[in-house]
């Protein structure tokens, strides 16, 4: 519900949902590629050095050629040259892998970054953007970075400088020629730098369909046997074809635009060509320039040729990264629940009180306790208003209520799965704000309706929690979740593979294994939400038995539709509309809250008793 709540709402997050502002393109670029500076640094000393080497063989090529002509021994002339060509050629193979090399950690070093941000996201924040969107900006966009941005930066700065040294060498022999020529060059570029902002935003255009196309994808695979059971195969086929065609026809419109770079680039440099041919000619016959210095002009200027095209090719490769680096840029700025400080949509009818210091906690204080909490998912929209209750330190206490009643919102702020509001959350006297989250959630375990099982085995599934965890730990919660029976009867035992997101379990299994899972850490506090909803007689009766015991030792709260789980409550708490309605135990309930009464008759489920529990 509240996913969907904030969606329909044009998915802008509220406070603690809003990233930090987006910088520009270029400069996020930069803050990327600061780590790696010193590799990019010893690449781009390689290709000045290359470069200074090719920029002297024209005059070596002018002297040996003056040397030959005039019939003198050149065979010390053709050993530099030589000695230049090969030096040239192993320098760009150096700076290549440095490039290579460099580029592939960039990406490494981003995906580790963009991983850790979105497993530490917000909720808020996931529920915004759609999985497959969010995979394709992971593995497709970043892939775009080594060649688009390691590759095209450091390409654009060596061809720069190379054009810039020609040209003024080619100055150095005649100043109206070589003006003539960069002219030419520049009305060139134009035409490339206009076309290479077009690639950007086709580039952006191109990346975003692919990821509606990863998210539908997605969509449909995690449904098979819904669509298959619904006859709609043909129907989602057609949906993800349709995604596929428009990401086609996204990426055709890049694949056009880079194919008109190359030769607009190839055009503008003949052009050049042309023009100072023949402006080369008409200054020979004046007199002004001569034979060799046009010889040697010439070889410049066809020098000229492989960084003009590298740099306007680069130039195009550099907006598609950048393209891939604002897309990039919205994962790496994900909002951190460590960087949440406030709620992310507060409801309160009435100023807070003024912060008071947390009493000191006795044995017989409550463990956790709730006062006066106001929460929404949205601003006009409250879930929860002035929910007051306390949890002992052993015990099952009960939460029922109608659908939508603020139930499980109310175990999502206890975890900080949502940040309530300051003072209205107290862990032992704490407010749960101040403890952090890894050790609140180790101190209350909470198991979703829906929890999920990773694909391994069933004993690493158990140990998701605390991977360290002693055997002993691990064999007792297996027993207090009830499993042990069906796993001593598996031929792997807990080494069992449960198969991907637990597809060879049922859902009773699967949410033992759950159960099991937040037993491990031993945590002071148990929440369940409707666990108990996807057992059959005999497993819910056994599963019943383990929380009577395990509430024997700690606290449980459990959101509960089964009459049998409410009725073994030691009390019982009655929300409607977000508003604890009633407090107290099943027989005080039944005889004096109306609602209470009709739940008990309409909405919970009575369990027949069994006189032993049995694994299934």
């Amino acid at each position: 519900m509240a996913e969907r709540a904030l969606r329909d709402r044009g998915g802008e997050p509220a406070a603690a949902t809003a990233a930090p502002p987006a910088a520009g393109p270029l400069r996020v670029t930069m803050r990327l590629l600061r780590p790696h500076r010193l590799g990019l640094a010893l690449a781009v000393l390689l290709g000045l050095l290359g470069s200074a080497a090719a920029l002297v063989q024209p005059i070596v090529i002018g002297q040996l050629v003056g040397q030959l002509t005039a019939q003198r021994f050149a065979v010390g002339t053709l050993l530099v040259l030589i000695t230049l060509f090969v030096t040239e050629a192993t320098l760009a193979g150096l700076q290549s892998y440095i490039i290579g090399r460099t580029g592939t950690h960039v990406v490494l070093t981003v995906r580790r970054t963009i991983v850790t941000r979105l497993v530490r996201a917000t909720l808020p924040a996931h529920w915004l953007h759609r999985r497959g969107d969010l995979f394709t900006r992971l593995v497709a966009d970043t892939s775009l970075l080594r060649t688009a941005l390691t590759q095209s930066m450091a390409v654009l700065f060596l061809t720069g400088i190379t054009v810039a040294a020609t040209v003024v060498l080619m100055a150095v022999i005649d100043p109206v020629l070589s003006l003539t020529a960069l002219v030419c060059v520049l009305v060139a570029a134009s035409g490339s730098v206009a076309l290479a902002r077009r690639i950007r935003i086709a580039t952006e255009d191109t990346q975003s369909r692919v990821g509606e196309l990863g998210s539908d994808l997605q969509r449909a695979l995690a449904a098979v046997t819904t669509i298959k059971l619904s006859r709609a195969e043909q129907r989602e086929a057609d949906r993800v074809n349709e995604r596929a065609a428009a990401a086609h026809h996204a990426g055709m419109r890049t694949v056009r635009l880079n194919a008109l770079l190359a030769p607009t680039a190839d055009a503008g440099v003949q052009g050049s060509f042309a023009v100072v041919f023949a402006v080369g000619a008409v200054r020979m016959g004046s007199g002004a320039l001569t034979i060799g210095e046009f010889a040697t002009f010439l070889l410049y200027l066809f020098y000229l040729i492989a960084p003009l095209v590298s740099f306007f090719a680069a130039m195009g490769q550099l907006q598609q990264g950048l393209a891939s680096v604002s897309r990039i840029d919205l994962l790496l700025r994900f909002p951190q629940e460590d960087d949440a400080t406030v709620p992310v949509a507060p409801v309160s009818p009435a100023p807070a009180p003024p912060a008071t210091p947390a009493p000191p906690t006795t044995p017989h204080a409550p463990l956790l306790r709730v006062r006066d909490l106001h929460f929404g998912y949205l601003p006009d929209r409250p879930v929860l208003r002035g929910v007051s209750l306390d949890v002992p330190r052993q015990g099952l206490v009960a939460i029922v209520g109608p659908s939508g009643s603020g139930k499980s919102t109310l175990f999502g702020l206890l975890t900080r799965l949502w940040e309530p509001p300051p003072g209205s959350v107290l862990l032992d006297g704490t407010d749960v704000r101040e403890i952090p989250l890894d050790t609140l959630r180790s101190r209350i375990g909470f198991v979703e309706q829906e929890s999920r099982v990773m694909d391994g085995t069933i004993e690493e599934n158990i140990r998701y929690a605390e991977p360290d965890a002693p055997a002993d730990r691990v064999a007792e919660a297996v027993a207090q979740a009830s499993l042990r029976d069906w796993v001593d009867a598996l031929p792997d035992g807990l080494g069992t593979a449960v198969g991907e997101e637990g597809r060879t379990l049922s859902g009773g299994q699967r949410q033992r294994i759950a159960i099991a899972r937040m037993l491990v850490p031993d945590p002071d506090v148990l929440l369940l939400d409707e666990v108990t909803s996807q057992l059959d007689a005999e497993a819910e009766f056994a599963l019943r038995s383990a929380v009577a015991e395990i509430a024997e030792r700690r606290a449980v709260v459990a959101v509960a539709h089964r009459l049998s789980t409410v009725v073994q409550a030691d009390h019982i708490v009655v929300l409607e509309k977000g508003v604890v309605r009633a407090q107290g135990t099943h027989a005080h309930l039944l005889a004096t809250d109306a609602l209470y009464e009709r739940l008990v008759r309409t909405q919970f489920t009575a369990v027949p008793a069994l006189s032993a529990p049995t694994a299934s």
